[in-house]
């Protein structure tokens, strides 16, 4: 079987590839990630060197070769630029007609405007020129920007304006965004838990819900989820034990088949099917988060069963740990690990999360932006 590569051009990717570990001098390195912008520097005839950036996937020797032909071919056309000229064609308007059934139709009372020159997180430069795929992934953005905030109401409960949300047609759904002083803008914590206040008009009365953005950073691959429950030690962290908090983590262990068992202050209510552990070694003095991934791993672990014993909630989860209770026993002396574990559980049904970028927004494009 033929080996592959994988190529990535997302900025949030950067640190997994064999360029960075270069520059960083990581011993040895992990192989077989290739960062695809600037991937070849090529001079034809003496007229200087041009970049030539390879889309992100996995290729074969075979593969890869054919896209960097193919990525020459576009580096040296003639029409690869778009310019745009302030007060000529940089700006466009977009309405949205709805029949009168009298044969006429009537728009917005006044177009949604998006000018091609503003500034977004693909480009600060759009005045400059850009490339096809930039213009596209640019344009995308500035649309979505420009239709998001044309709904938007601060003043209103809800934060949209049930007329203008009408008036186009949309659900009402609005894009937010978090920026956290950590982990996203100060790496290198490996988890986070961020959390946001989710205001609905059909849930609870309206009234704000806290919800809960689980953040990771394993391997350097950054990812986030939402999610409707959290479960802490007792007092929001503190040592795991008895408490009268109603969810509040009473222990962590192994039962006598090995599987991972997590005990919750009280009878929990609610279906949850999954749970994923979260920890940062805050304190100095607790276990390393790269051990406790071993143990228990990053990812969400299934629930195999739940029962109520009368006093607390038992869920037994689909991972067994290797050496049992001992093991556990071993991570947790003095309370290192139960000082500063969270669990998250029930992916939420009412916030997506998700890092910025473009990667995946215009079919067809192939560089990424973040």
């Amino acid at each position: 079987m033929e080996k592959t590569v994988e190529i990535v051009t997302d900025p949030i990717q950067f640190k997994r590839t064999m360029e960075y570990q270069a520059l960083a001098n990581i011993d040895p390195p992990v192989p077989g990630t290739f960062w695809g912008k600037d991937f070849l520097l090529v001079d034809v005839d003496n007229s200087g060197p041009v970049s030539i950036n390879i889309p992100p996937g996995t290729y074969t020797g075979t593969q890869l070769a054919d896209a960097a032909e193919v990525a020459l071919r576009d580096a040296f056309g003639d029409d690869k630029m778009v310019q745009l000229t302030a007060g000529v064609d940089n700006e466009f308007s977009i309405d949205f007609k709805k029949a009168s059934g009298d044969g006429k139709s009537t728009g917005l009372p006044s177009p949604i405007v998006v000018d091609l020159h503003d500034d977004s997180i693909v480009t600060t430069t759009p005045e400059n020129g850009m490339t096809m795929d930039t213009f596209l992934s640019h344009a995308q953005r500035l649309i979505t920007q420009q239709l998001n905030a044309y709904i938007q109401d601060p003043g209103d409960t809800d934060g949209v304006d049930a007329t203008k949300v009408d008036n186009i047609g949309a659900d009402g759904k609005l894009f937010k965004k978090v920026i956290a002083n950590s982990p996203i803008v100060t790496p290198p914590l490996t988890f986070d838990v961020i959390k946001v206040n989710h205001t609905n008009p059909d849930i609870n009365s309206g009234n704000a819900v806290e919800r809960y953005l689980g953040y990771s950073n394993v391997a350097n691959q950054p990812f986030i989820k939402a999610y409707d429950k959290l479960f802490e030690g007792a007092g929001g962290g503190g040592a795991i034990g008895d408490n009268a908090a109603l969810g509040s983590i009473h222990t962590i262990s192994a039962d006598a088949d090995g599987y991972l068992t997590v005990k919750l202050n009280g009878n929990v209510p609610g279906d949850l099917e999954v749970m994923r552990f979260q920890q940062n070694d805050i304190d100095g003095g607790g276990a390393k988060p790269e051990d406790y991934i071993t143990t228990f791993g990053s990812e969400e672990i299934a629930i195999k069963k739940r029962t109520f014993d009368g006093a607390d909630t038992v869920y037994q989860l689909d991972k067994i740990i290797p050496g049992g209770q001992a093991t556990i026993t071993a991570m947790t002396a003095g309370g290192k690990v139960q000082e500063i574990v969270k669990i998250l559980a029930k992916p939420s049904d009412y916030v997506e999360a998700y890092l910025e970028d473009t990667e995946g927004l215009v079919e067809g494009v192939r560089e990424a932006f973040a």
